[in-house]
């Protein structure tokens, strides 16, 4: 899969999901935790833009280009 934007949203039924540029799935989380973690590992996967949205505020923008981290599974 390769996306360019990995976004972390609160849902109008109150859930927390990670929805991926290209794809109308949106995987659901137990916590914007979960999801933030979730997103993150994709977003450094792909080499993605990481969107992280508050409830009702706009998203805090994190680019993952070139990033060097290892992820732990």
């Amino acid at each position: 899969m390769s996306v360019s934007t990995v976004e972390v949203m609160f849902t109008k039924d109150r859930r927390w999901v990670v929805a991926c540029e290209g794809s109308e799935d949106h995987v659901p989380c137990a916590s914007r935790g979960v999801a933030i973690a979730a997103a993150m590992k994709i977003a450094i996967e792909n080499d993605a833009v990481l969107l992280i949205h508050g409830i009702d505020d706009k998203p805090d923008e994190l680019f993952f280009k070139e990033c060097e981290a290892s992820v732990v599974e």
